[in-house]
């Protein structure tokens, strides 16, 4: 009797044994996974703030090409202006000395 006591203690134990290694196993199934999710969140975080980032710059070069393009307009605007300035001093020029 003794010994099949000792063996169903040793198969208890056996048992006990695996259920322990199980749940172990569980528990750092749980917190892998909760590890894993945490890292996927600062990923999408991190995404979230470059694109944010990507923009702020792309807005910036946006401004700076649009302030460049009003700036070579008002260039082309001025030297318009003087030249059609200038052309009307020389068809005054050329009216005065027609009338002399």
């Amino acid at each position: 009797m003794k010994r099949r006591e000792l063996e169903s203690a040793m198969h208890h134990n056996a048992l006990m044994a695996e259920i322990k290694m199980s749940e172990e196993h569980d528990a750092k199934m749980k917190q892998s996974d909760s590890l894993h999710q945490a890292q996927i969140e600062r990923i999408q975080q991190e995404h979230l703030k470059y694109k944010d980032e990507m923009r702020i710059n792309n807005s910036k070069d946006f401004d700076i090409a649009r302030n460049s393009l009003i700036a070579e307009a008002k260039d082309h605007i001025n030297i318009a202006v003087s030249k059609d300035n200038s052309s009307q001093d020389i068809i005054r020029q050329l009216q005065n000395f027609k009338k002399i």
